[in-house]
């Protein structure tokens, strides 16, 4: 019996470092509502993966808020992406983010999403330019 116990919290305390050790910290935290318990934390890309590696840590509900915003976004194309639209897709994963906030301004908010979609667009232009 004591020996099944031993066992138990060390399985306990490996996932736990495993759900750490992707996390990318030992005292995680989601940056709205500071969880810090890494079961309920989660690691979200705000720019989308094909974009780019930038993360942040977000609680299991707020990711999921997060990933349903994305699908709003101006709509992906194959191909390879230029830096440009990378670093609007980025933009527009940082407004989805403050939108999450109770207190960001909304004029702040939409002038990031307006900012990252010109950057998409100019990335496409550019990338259309180079393929003629």
């Amino acid at each position: 019996m004591e020996n099944e116990m031993n066992d138990n919290g060390y399985n306990r305390e490996r996932r736990k470092q495993n759900r750490l050790e992707r996390l990318g910290t030992n005292t995680p935290r989601c940056i709205i509502s500071a969880e810090s318990d890494p079961v309920a934390l989660e690691r979200h890309h705000p720019g989308g993966r094909r974009y780019t590696d930038e993360t942040i840590v977000l609680n299991l509900v707020y990711h999921r808020k997060a990933e349903e915003l994305r699908k709003e976004h101006t709509a992906e194309i194959p191909g390879p992406h230029s830096e440009l639209e990378c670093e609007g897709r980025l933009l527009l994963g940082i407004a989805d983010i403050l939108s999450l906030f109770k207190r960001i301004p909304q004029e702040l908010i939409e002038l990031i999403r307006r900012v990252g979609i010109r950057l998409i667009d100019l990335g496409r232009r550019s990338a259309a330019t180079t393929e003629r």
